[in-house]
C-alpha cells in the first residue's frame, strides 16, 4: 500500500489511560473492573470469537524463524498468546500488560496450558524493556487506549526484527454500546434461552458499563478513533509494509498484518 497522508512524528509516549487523559476521573474506563468479567464477556460474544478465529488461522500459516520471539502488547487475559503458543510452541513468549487483574488471569491460563510466558507488567512508555528483538508482535484492541498511539506503533516497529511481523486489531469507531448490547442479548437468547441470558446480562453489567465508558472516551478524544485509511496510514508512517488490511468486529475494528522491511 502507499501512504495516504503525512503524519508528524510524536515526540513522547504518554502513560496509559489510568494515568491521565482529557476525561474526568469518574468517567475513565476501569480496566481492572473490566478485566474481572472480560473472559466471560468474550466467551458469549460471537464477534470476539471471530477475531480470535482470524488470528488463529493466520498464525497457523505464518512463516516465522525457528524459536521465534513473540510478544503480545496489551495482552490482557492472554487469549491471543495462547493461540500463538498452540500454533508456534517452540517460541519464546512475552506478555506485556500493566493490568494486574488480567495478568493474573493470563498466568493461570498459561499454567493450565503448560507453557511459559515472561510477564512485563509495565507501562507502554517502558516498551520494549528487556524483551529481545521480536519476530512477531501482537496488539489486539490495545493501541487505541494510549493517548499517543502513533508513537506506540513506531516503538513496536523499532522492537521488531527486520522481516518480522505485526498482527494488530484495533477499535477505531464508536462501539455503539446500545446496538452492541442488543445484538449480544439477541444472540444469547437464541443460543442460551431467555432466563440464562438475563442472568448473564446481570453478571456482565459492570463490563457493559465499561464499554459505555470506552465509547465516551473515544468521543472525548481520550482514546484514539480512526478510519481504516487512517489506521493504514499510521502503520505505513511507522515504516511497516501492510500485507493484509480489513475491518472486523461489526466493522468497528481494523485488522492489519504488517511486515518490517528487511532493509530497515
Amino acid at each position: 500500500m502507499t501512504s495516504h497522508q503525512s503524519i508528524s512524528e510524536p515526540t513522547t509516549i504518554a502513560e496509559p489511560p489510568s494515568a491521565g487523559g482529557p476525561v474526568d476521573q469518574k468517567d475513565r474506563v476501569s480496566w481492572w473492573e473490566y478485566g474481572a468479567a472480560y473472559d466471560e464477556l468474550c466467551s458469549v460474544n460471537p464477534h470476539y470469537a471471530d477475531n480470535v478465529s482470524r488470528f488463529r488461522e493466520w498464525c497457523g500459516d505464518a512463516e516465522l524463524p525457528p524459536n521465534p520471539v513473540i510478544c503480545d502488547i496489551g495482552a490482557g487475559t492472554g487469549n491471543y498468546l495462547l493461540e500463538a503458543a498452540r500454533a508456534k510452541p517452540d517460541s519464546q513468549f512475552y506478555h506485556w500488560d500493566w493490568n494486574s487483574v488480567m495478568n493474573d488471569l493470563a498466568a493461570a491460563k498459561y499454567a493450565e496450558a503448560g507453557f511459559k510466558a515472561t510477564f512485563a507488567s509495565q507501562n507502554i512508555s517502558d516498551f520494549p524493556g528487556d524483551i529481545p528483538p521480536v519476530d512477531l508482535a501482537i496488539a489486539v484492541n490495545s493501541l487505541y487506549t494510549f493517548p499517543n498511539s502513533k508513537a506506540v506503533v513506531r516503538r513496536i516497529f523499532d522492537a521488531i526484527k527486520p522481516g518480522g511481523l505485526f498482527f494488530t486489531i484495533d477499535l477505531g469507531r464508536e462501539l455503539d454500546t446500545g446496538s452492541w448490547a442488543r445484538d449480544l442479548i439477541a444472540y444469547n437468547i437464541k443460543t442460551r434461552g431467555f432466563t440464562e441470558t438475563l442472568k448473564l446480562t446481570y453478571r456482565l453489567r459492570h463490563a457493559i458499563k465499561q464499554n459505555r465508558k470506552i465509547d465516551q472516551s473515544q468521543d472525548d478524544g481520550a482514546y484514539w478513533a480512526h478510519t481504516t485509511t487512517e489506521f493504514a496510514t499510521t502503520m505505513e508512517w511507522a515504516g511497516f509494509v501492510i500485507e493484509r488490511l480489513e475491518t472486523c468486529y461489526r466493522d468497528k475494528c481494523d485488522l492489519a498484518v504488517c511486515r518490517k522491511p528487511l532493509s530497515s
